[in-house]
């Protein structure tokens, strides 16, 4: 299956993170994450912070890049660091563990 894709997004006025089929990430199950970031403002940055994860594009410069992050239950939030508007979070929920028979 290979490890799931989210998409996250940053423009001078929005900012956004999706899963591969295109829909709002709002709750997924823990697990390690490919995150393609574009990065296409020069006065916004993506930030994504939570449990164990706090990383971040530059302010002053436009980017793209893919970060391999590990999420485990809780509460994460992407925002700009420039703009209290440009905001958004997800869920992550725990997986439970393989039924024994």
């Amino acid at each position: 299956m290979g490890v799931p894709k989210l998409n996250g997004k940053v423009t001078a006025r929005a900012i956004s993170l999706k899963t591969a089929a295109g829909t709002k990430a709002h709750s997924l199950p823990q697990n390690t994450y490919k995150i393609a970031i574009s990065d296409t403002s020069k006065v916004q940055n993506f930030h994504l912070s939570g449990p164990g994860v706090n990383r971040k594009t530059k302010v002053a410069a436009t980017a793209r890049v893919t970060w391999t992050v590990t999420f485990t239950p809780g509460t994460y939030v992407y925002r700009s660091d420039k703009s209290k508007k440009l905001r958004g979070s997800f869920t992550v929920t725990p997986v439970p563990p393989p039924a024994t028979s």
